[in-house]
Parts: structure tokens; C-alpha cells; sequence
């Protein structure tokens, strides 16, 4: 058993940390699900709580003593065994004076209905292959439909389709799914959602290029030419054969924190560096190779330049490792998924989760992913909290001690300021 508590400190009426209720939990699942209460009780994100100077306390039933966490390092060390759809969360109510007037609200609902409340954002990765005739005109009337529903993003646009991870309120994410899949050619979109706790990003862009997703590979029809799509659950199935090899199309930022089991990645710093790697693959020539990645949109047109190049056997994991994780337990999926959010890395194995990354300066596993602080640099590494730290926040101590290095918040999260934006500005409604 866990008693956990929560420490926050009060610095508008004194200098002393207020205690908010402390739940006895049997699990690591049931504290990550207490997090997210915690959070919605008290109105603020991750983040917030981390520059608020929080502090968690786990401590295991027969021992006496406290071991301080931010609550985001919490989040990364439990990560693995985080499971959503927990049923009631066993706790002690009887302290939710601290909380005021909103957290005996939720609080007298009861737990069920506290874990309904806690998801009400939802997360939506999606893409489409379809022509588009005027992206122009199609991204002002996208724009400001996402505007008029409150959701936050990055949605790219070009003649050959539409690509986007976007969040909202469940019922507005709901009303966009149907509207995109209201439009002529957009009825197959497959979107793969999850759900969060609040917004995952901070603006809304949505911008027209080239490609809906940058390749360098040159013109492909993804509909004729890609490679065959398997379900999850034929792909757990093919896998396991000797003569088929599943090849990661992602960056080695994003395959060296979570990767399938024996797959084969390539030293991409780029997707667009994938057809430099081709020698690489001539191995694999006359096996099956399944490509996989986040979401999929890449392998559409990874698996079609390895046809054109004489492979001959090419599938693609439908849905990606995102659907892999929702549709199956995730089995054989090591360490976790990287994604373009805020919520920076994802939970995929819920049978045998592992950690495989390591941080870049002590080589410990780590998982946690950060920003170096010296914005010059602003490589994306895994950087345990204890190097972090003693880094401030930088990758080395050449970039701590540059003069433009940030303030590290104990996030390794830096955001831009605003400067005034305004999603809206320069918009026109189409007539």
C-alpha cells in the first residue's frame, strides 16, 4: 500500500506548504489516476504545479519515510504503468477542506464520476490522403471552423491531403470529426483519440505546405502506390514470423524512447532523410517489411518508395503505433511512444512496459524528455532530473554556461510568448 499526499505551496498567504488530501492507494496506476484528480481539483495543469513548487510524497505503508517528487517526474517514472479506464479510485475523502468550495463539488459525485470529469479534453492525431484543389481557400475555411470550436493545434494542408493532432472538449473534438468527415473525399479519415486532461497544445496553426507530411520522395499517389495496410492484430500476428522485419520510418529522437521489440530504425534526423538510408535495407530486399511509425502518415509514403525501389513484400501498420496501442495491450513495444504535444511522450505497453532510454549526461534509464535550455542548442534529449538540475536545465556544461541559456522551471518546457497572438487576426469568413 501508498499514502500519498499532496504538498502545494501557498505563497500568496505565507510560506508554508497547504496539504491537500492524502489517498491510500495499493497501486502506481491508482496514484497516476490521483494525479489527474488532483489536477482537475485543483484547476491547474502539470506544468503549473511544477513552477507552483510541488511536491509529492509516496510513501509505502510500513516505511516512515518521505521521498520529495515533482509531480512531472512522478508522471515520467509511473508513465509505464499508467492505465486509463481504472475503474473507482479507492480514497480517503475525509480532508477536502483544502480544496474549497469546487473540490467538494467533484468530490461528493464520488469517484466514478470523478474519473468521467477528469478526461473531458480529448486528443485527436489524423490524416487523410485526398486531393484538395485549393488548399488556400479549403485552410481559411478549416481555420476558422477549428476557431468557432475551441480547438488547439497544428493541422497541415496541401493539394495531396490534410495531417493534424489537435485537442478540444470531447463534444467539440466529436463535432470536428464528423465535420471533416462530412467533406467529399474525407469520409475514410482515420483519427486515433485519447483522452486528456486538458488543452495538449497552446495556439491553433493551420498552414498550407508542399506535403502534408515532408518526405523529399517525390511525387506518389499513396492510393495506388503504397504498401498493403495490416490490422494490429495481424501485425502481432506476422511479426513473429522469421521472414518478416518491421522497420521504424521515425527519427532517432523519436524511436531511441520507445520502439517495437527487434524492429530495424535507421539514424534519421529527418523523415526526409529516409531515402538516403536505402543501402541499408538491401538486406531485407526479399522479406516482408512492415513500416511503422506514429500515426502512419509516413508510412504511406515510406512503404511506396521501397515498392518503387524494387522491395517487394511492403506493409504498414494501420493506424500506427498509436492504434497499435489503443486496439491491443501493447505487447512488445518498448520504452514509450514520442508525440508532437505537449504531452511530449505517450504510454503504449500496458503487458510488459519497459524503460530504454538513457539520459544524456549519466546514462541512466530515463524517459524524460526535455529541451536543453541553452535555446542555441535546444536538442531534445532524455535528461534524468538529478542532471537536469545540476545542469539547469542544459544539455552540458558548455550550454549552461551559455549567455542566452533560459531559466530552467524544472520542465525542461519552454514556451514562446505570445507577442500578441491572435488565431483570428487577418481571417475572413469565405463568402
Amino acid at each position: 500500500m501508498y499514502r500519498v499526499a499532496l504538498l502545494q505551496h501557498s505563497s500568496m498567504l505565507s510560506n508554508a506548504y497547504e496539504p491537500l488530501p492524502i489517498f491510500t492507494l495499493s497501486t502506481f496506476d491508482q496514484i497516476c489516476k490521483m494525479l489527474d484528480l488532483i489536477v482537475i481539483a485543483t484547476g491547474l495543469d502539470y506544468h503549473t504545479l511544477t513552477r507552483s513548487f510541488c511536491r509529492l510524497f509516496v510513501n509505502v505503508a510500513d516505511s516512515s519515510i518521505a521521498v520529495p517528487y515533482k509531480p512531472m517526474d512522478v508522471l515520467a517514472m509511473l508513465r509505464p504503468y499508467y492505465q486509463p479506464g481504472l475503474k473507482a479510485i479507492k480514497q480517503n475523502l475525509s480532508r477536502t477542506r483544502p480544496f474549497g468550495s469546487l473540490a467538494r463539488g467533484l468530490f461528493i459525485f464520488g469517484p466514478d464520476k470523478l474519473i468521467k470529469t477528469m478526461n473531458r479534453y480529448c486528443v485527436l492525431l489524423y490524416y487523410c490522403y485526398n486531393t484538395i484543389k485549393d488548399p488556400v481557400a479549403f485552410r481559411a475555411r478549416h481555420h476558422l471552423y477549428c476557431l468557432d470550436q475551441g480547438l488547439l493545434g497544428r493541422i497541415i494542408i496541401a493539394e495531396e491531403g490534410i495531417n493534424g493532432t489537435i485537442s478540444g472538449l470531447r463534444d467539440d473534438c466529436k463535432r470536428y470529426m464528423s465535420y471533416l468527415k462530412s467533406i467529399p473525399g474525407f469520409e475514410d479519415t482515420d483519427f486515433k483519440v485519447a483522452p486528456h486532461h486538458t488543452h495538449a497544445f497552446q495556439k491553433l496553426h493551420v498552414r498550407v505546405k508542399p506535403e502534408i507530411v515532408h518526405s523529399g520522395l517525390g511525387a506518389i499517389d499513396v492510393k495506388r502506390e503504397s504498401g498493403r495496410h495490416v490490422s494490429p492484430i495481424a501485425f502481432k500476428r506476422m511479426r513473429a514470423q522469421e521472414d518478416t522485419v518491421v522497420l521504424d520510418v521515425r527519427s532517432k529522437c523519436e524511436h531511441r524512447l520507445g520502439k517495437f521489440k527487434g524492429a530495424v530504425t535507421l539514424d534519421l534526423n529527418h523523415f526526409r532523410d529516409f531515402k538516403n538510408h536505402l543501402a541499408a535495407l538491401e538486406p531485407y530486399k526479399d522479406k516482408k517489411i512492415i513500416t511503422v511509425c506514429t500515426g502512419n502518415v509516413k508510412c504511406e509514403k515510406a512503404s511506396a518508395y521501397l515498392l518503387k525501389q524494387g522491395f517487394k513484400h511492403v506493409y504498414q501498420l494501420r493506424g500506427g503505433i498509436i492504434r497499435y496501442g489503443l486496439a491491443t495491450d501493447g505487447v512488445d513495444f518498448e520504452g514509450t511512444c514520442y508525440v508532437f504535444d505537449n504531452r511530449v511522450t505517450v504510454p503504449i505497453n500496458k503487458a510488459n512496459p519497459s524503460i530504454i532510454a538513457s539520459c544524456h549526461a549519466c546514462q541512466i534509464p530515463c524517459e524524460r524528455q526535455v529541451n536543453c535550455a541553452n535555446p542555441t542548442c535546444n536538442v531534445h534529449v532524455p535528461l534524468c532530473t538529478t542532471c537536469a538540475d545540476r545542469l539547469s536545465g542544459a544539455c552540458s556544461q558548455a550550454c549552461q554556461k551559455h549567455p542566452r541559456s533560459r531559466h530552467y522551471d524544472g520542465t525542461g518546457y519552454y514556451t514562446t510568448t505570445p507577442n500578441g497572438y491572435n488565431a483570428r487576426l487577418g481571417l475572413r469568413r469565405p463568402k
